[in-house]
């Protein structure tokens, strides 16, 4: 029986405000409208995940670096009619297929740092967040695993927060 061995890491791009600590309202886009309209670039760092895999799991430790250009194919906006666009609240967003990465070993920490740099003439300054397995909830992705983050533009004020979850493939 062969199963995936893998993990991955993906970026959405949201618009909307925080109701309450954590929790977010989305504030779709009017039509022709988009959130990568706002950004150059993203870059997505991983620390500490897997090496090589072996028959007892993951060992070593390896870092992944990608850097992903607005427009580009990795980037996917959700439009109207997308089976990810429950309800319309999500039109304009973006969803950036990240890397796979193998899954860290037991004891290690593994980062994950996100970096937006918006475009030109946008009033958003750089954005940069690095979280860590522990201190920011569970980062570690284990096999079969994808952890989704949610880089949040505010729709009332020019600031950037960012939440961070597992889900399973």
């Amino acid at each position: 029986n062969l199963t995936r061995a893998v993990g991955k890491i993906d970026l959405v791009l949201a618009r909307g405000y925080e109701t309450e600590p954590g929790v977010y309202r989305e504030v779709p886009f009017a039509t022709g409208q988009k959130i990568s309209d706002l950004f150059k670039e993203v870059e997505i760092q991983v620390k500490d995940c897997g090496d090589n895999l072996g028959i007892r799991g993951c060992a070593g430790s390896a870092n992944v670096y990608e850097k992903y250009t607005a427009g580009g194919e990795a980037f996917r906006t959700v439009l109207s009619g997308d089976p990810d666009n429950v309800g319309g609240t999500r039109t304009g967003f973006a969803v950036v297929d990240g890397p796979f990465i193998l899954p860290p070993k037991d004891d290690a920490t593994m980062e994950v740092r996100v970096k937006l740099t918006p475009a030109d003439g946008i009033d958003l300054p750089v954005y940069e967040r690095t979280f860590v397995n522990g201190a920011d909830g569970a980062i570690n992705t284990p096999r079969n695993h994808r952890l989704v983050i949610t880089v949040w533009v505010d729709s009332v004020f020019p600031t950037i927060t960012a939440t961070a979850n597992l889900s399973d493939i």
